[in-house]
């Protein structure tokens, strides 16, 4: 009997053994699976990481443009205010340059009216001395 019961925990250890060995396999597997996933983890954080660097200074370069387009559009504006000023002085130097073209024809008018009534008045003269 002490033979029986020898056998049958030679055949236990036997079986326990082979269940160590497959579990010990099992569990060399899943450090495989384990390394290969940290691996893969630490290659996705890497690529996030360059990912997110690349969005900041995509948006850094898009903030810069953003300044650029802002300064660019209140220099246009300033320029239209500048025109706008012009087209103003413009029109009226127009409109004084009208108007002194209007006072120097009125001038002209005046001189040849003037010189009218100096010929009449010479005129008057010469008859005036000749009825004395």
């Amino acid at each position: 009997e002490a033979e029986a019961q020898l056998q049958e925990a030679a055949i236990e250890l036997a079986r326990r053994a082979e269940q160590t060995e497959e579990l010990r396999e099992q569990v060399e597997g899943l450090q495989r699976v384990e390394a290969t996933l940290r691996a893969e983890a630490a290659g996705a954080q890497e690529a996030a990481e360059e990912a997110t660097q690349g969005a900041k200074e995509e948006r850094e370069a898009l903030r810069s443009q953003l300044e650029a387009l802002r300064v660019s559009q209140a220099e246009l504006m300033g320029a239209a205010e500048e025109a706008e000023e012009l087209r103003r002085e413009v029109e009226g130097l127009r409109s004084s340059g009208a108007e002194l073209c209007g006072a120097a024809a009125e001038a002209e008018e005046l001189r040849v009216e003037v010189e009218g009534l100096r010929t009449r008045v010479a005129e008057l003269s010469g008859v005036t001395e000749e009825a004395e």
